[in-house]
């Protein structure tokens, strides 16, 4: 690493715990209902002076891309920022997995957005930096304040669960390394107008995730197109797990176990996909 790369941020995903697909909107997009809870495996973000903006990774694919989530979030944040201020290139390491249902783009997002409010010294409020990130994307507004979050609307609607205690989980994540295309997800689900008059909101009365009660509409479409990822969820609840399922619309799939061990028991089920042991932030 060098010495001038001296900036660095993590950028942490999130899991899904629980996603329902309520009803599609008038102007296309759809309403939603889910717990997003943010875990600790991360990117690492690198700011370093320069004479214009730049952003570099250690992934070809994002490097190459001139419109990434870094390069939208700087340039949507350049309308706050004066004229004088010091531009960045931007490196990043990239560990999360690319198109996998954890949110590793609209992280990044809202990482560059926090650091350059702080750098740039611009005293935007969180109210202002979650409206600024719905304009990056849908998942952008979450990550502005991460840990565990229930988000509703078009994941603009957002409430803290303080009381939510996650950490002592061991969250196994697997990634078989499959894009599932958001847009073909949505429209498969066929969802309607209409918003139900009754939905599950994951928690019980004291604020606390319901196992029983948490499912992810995505799965039904997902898995009868993908029976690969269908057979990830299978492996992992023939083990000793708390709730299996897909995050986001995938093609992450998870599990949460309540002892270490077994969570690493069970990632010797799928040697031949990227396993990850993790936890909550929160």
């Amino acid at each position: 690493m060098e010495k001038s790369l001296n900036q660095s941020y993590f950028s942490y995903c999130k899991i899904n715990l629980g996603l329902q697909v309520l009803n599609k909107r008038s102007d296309n997009f759809h309403n939603l209902s889910s717990i997003f809870v943010e875990v600790n495996l991360s990117d690492q973000l690198f700011f370093k002076p320069s004479d214009k903006v730049t952003v570099t990774s250690t992934n070809d694919i994002i490097a190459n891309l001139k419109d990434n989530t870094i390069i939208k979030a700087y340039q949507v944040l350049e309308r706050y920022a004066p004229v004088s201020k010091q531009h960045y290139n931007i490196h990043l390491v990239k560990n999360i997995p690319m198109g996998s249902g954890l949110g590793g783009g609209s992280s990044n997002a809202a990482t560059t957005l926090n650091t350059l409010n702080a750098l740039w010294k611009l005293n935007l409020t969180t109210e202002q930096l979650i409206s600024i990130g719905s304009e990056i994307g849908s998942d952008v507004p979450f990550f502005i304040n991460g840990k565990n979050q229930y988000v509703e609307g078009i994941g603009d609607k957002l409430s803290r669960l303080p009381n939510l205690k996650l950490s002592n989980y061991h969250i196994l994540i697997i990634n078989p390394n499959i894009h599932i295309d958001t847009a073909w997800a949505y429209r498969a689900l066929k969802k309607g107008l209409q918003v139900p008059k009754r939905y599950p909101k994951f928690l019980d009365s004291n604020n606390q995730v319901n196992w029983g009660l948490l499912k992810n509409d995505f799965e039904n479409v997902v898995f009868s197109t993908y029976p690969e990822i269908s057979k990830l969820k299978e492996k992992l609840i023939s083990r000793e797990v708390l709730y299996a399922g897909l995050s986001g619309s995938g093609s992450t799939v998870y599990g949460i176990f309540d002892n270490k061990n077994e969570a690493m028991l069970a990632s010797n089920l799928f040697p031949s996909y990227n396993t990850y042991i993790t936890s909550s932030i929160a």
